[in-house]
């Protein structure tokens, strides 16, 4: 309706009106500001939904709308926690030796999201040197490992996450299998997903190389000592 009709009902309080701005219209010179009558006001309906089914497309206003994470995440005692906001990257096993000794398990579970869309709240993670290219960041509290980062040859945009530590780890199944070379022969998984050598990742021997380690059989997982005088050094 417009402008004048609504303030001919001025005088009803109980209506409300959405201010739809100018249209036009046929066999009008002008344009005529127009209104909507807010449609919960008629069908019993909740006000906010309607404000964000009228503003969704218009991002100045969509980013105000407060939206839940996709998924939660904490450690075992639960101090270290954090939400996700942002889609996962990748997901994978890895049967590398540094993996297996970093998290105590035959095979680690990651699921990798972009660091922006982590927020970790409660107590901080402690971080700790694992290899010369990599730290990983566990509860200092329970020991928990939650995440783990790539340091070299610069720092990685994204942050890997132990899959088990998400409230939802279901959502997040495994895409393919990497570190093969190390899979023990005991824990046999029967799926068709894609398999890789470390030594084939492009990426890690960019990272080793930088390092003064280019050779695969110089990959490893630093002792106490070295990964002390790593995390020292400025």
């Amino acid at each position: 309706m417009s402008s004048a009709v609504v303030e001919q009902l001025a005088s009803a309080r109980k209506y409300n009106f959405d201010d739809l701005g100018y249209r036009n219209f046929k066999n009008i010179d002008r344009p005529v500001h127009v209104y909507q009558l807010r449609s919960s006001d008629l069908l019993g309906g909740n006000p906010l939904q309607d404000i964000e089914r009228r503003v969704e497309h218009q991002p100045l206003f969509d980013d105000a709308i407060e939206r839940p994470p996709l998924t939660t995440g904490r450690c075992v005692c639960g101090l270290v926690s954090f939400e996700v906001t942002q889609d996962a990257v990748g997901t994978g096993f890895c049967h590398c030796r540094i993996c297996q000794r970093s998290t105590g398990a035959p095979v680690f579970a990651w699921t990798a999201f972009p660091l922006d869309g982590l927020k970790f709240s409660g107590e901080k993670l402690k971080y700790h040197r694992i290899s010369l290219i990599a730290e990983q960041g566990f509860c200092e509290n329970c020991g928990s490992p939650v995440v783990w980062r790539r340091l070299k040859p610069k720092p990685a945009n994204y942050m890997v996450i132990a899959t088990t530590c998400l409230e939802n780890p279901e959502d997040y199944a495994p895409t393919w299998h990497q570190g093969v070379e190390s899979q023990l022969p005991w824990l046999e998984i029967h799926d068709d997903l894609p398999r890789t050598r470390t030594e084939e990742s492009p990426m890690l021997r960019n990272a080793w190389a930088s390092m003064g380690a280019p050779d695969p059989d110089d990959w490893r997982a630093l002792d106490y000592e070295e990964a002390e005088q790593l995390d020292d050094d400025p």
